[in-house]
């Protein structure tokens, strides 16, 4: 299933930014479940600086999971089809 991910990134701070990646992946909801489990195991383990590959791309584990306040956070992709994307963003 071809499926478009959004989500912001910024260092919380000066800048933020949207990123949009098409995937390709079985279903949203898989890529959902399993795209949140990839970001928490990465961001635990710190392994390559919290870079993790998934379906196909290279993922920050930063801009998903993090600790804020004595708690783990997770800020999860909003996770489109195709033809959601572009009813969200047709002029």
């Amino acid at each position: 299933m071809r499926l478009v991910i959004v989500y912001q990134m910024g260092d919380g701070y000066t800048y933020s930014c949207r990123n949009t990646v098409p995937v390709e992946y079985e279903s949203a909801e898989a890529f959902a479940v399993e795209f949140e489990k990839a970001a928490k195991d990465s961001y635990k383990t710190g392994a390559n600086y919290g870079n993790f590959m998934f379906a196909g791309h290279k993922w920050s584990s930063q801009n998903h999971a993090y600790y804020d306040n004595g708690k783990d956070v997770y800020d999860e992709p909003t996770v489109l089809t195709v033809d959601e994307w572009f009813d969200r963003n047709s002029v």
